[in-house]
């Protein structure tokens, strides 16, 4: 499958389709990924303030990439209260230029798990980074979860309880 989500940078990346008849020995290794921003599109204007890559082997975790990055914007006090990030705590961090190589080596031939994780693609590729120089495959859990998940409510309101498909 191609991913054809949010932005044109992440044309032609390869989704790994995960069924229940993929085997556990395909994702011996895999690195989880999250990134925290200013905003929801890097569209408009909006920057990384941390990059977080933790690689898994054996499903254990065996080395962390994580680093603040320097926006070179103000966050918006509405946003800081959602990921606790805050303008001070990011003021003589680095700029994901600074980072970016080592960023990319630490990601490179992985399996790349994360829930929405065009989301942080779209701000990655913004940033330069080449998903198809680096020979990555993506695994999205929002997709997963929304196969396996059955949602139940309780008085027609809200998705309270959960109950996995069988």
């Amino acid at each position: 499958e191609t991913c054809l989500d949010y932005s044109n940078d992440l044309y032609g990346i390869s989704y790994l389709r995960v069924t229940k008849e993929s085997k556990k020995d395909d994702f011996k290794s895999f690195i989880v990924l999250d990134t925290e921003t200013t905003g929801l599109s890097p569209k408009y204007k909006d920057k990384m303030v941390q990059v977080t890559a933790i690689k898994f082997i054996d499903f254990k975790p065996v080395q962390i990439f994580t680093t603040l990055i320097n926006p070179k914007r103000s966050i918006p006090l509405n946003v800081s209260n959602i990921h606790g990030i805050t303008n001070e705590m990011v003021e003589f961090s680095p700029v994901f230029e600074e980072v970016k190589d080592a960023f990319s080596e630490f990601i490179r031939g992985s399996i790349l798990v994360g829930h929405n994780i065009s989301f942080d693609l779209s701000f990655l590729a913004s940033e330069g980074v080449n998903f198809l120089d680096l020979d990555v495959k993506i695994v999205d859990t929002l997709f997963l979860s929304r196969n396996l998940i059955d949602k139940k409510y309780i008085d027609g309101s809200l998705p309270l309880l959960y109950k996995l498909r069988k």
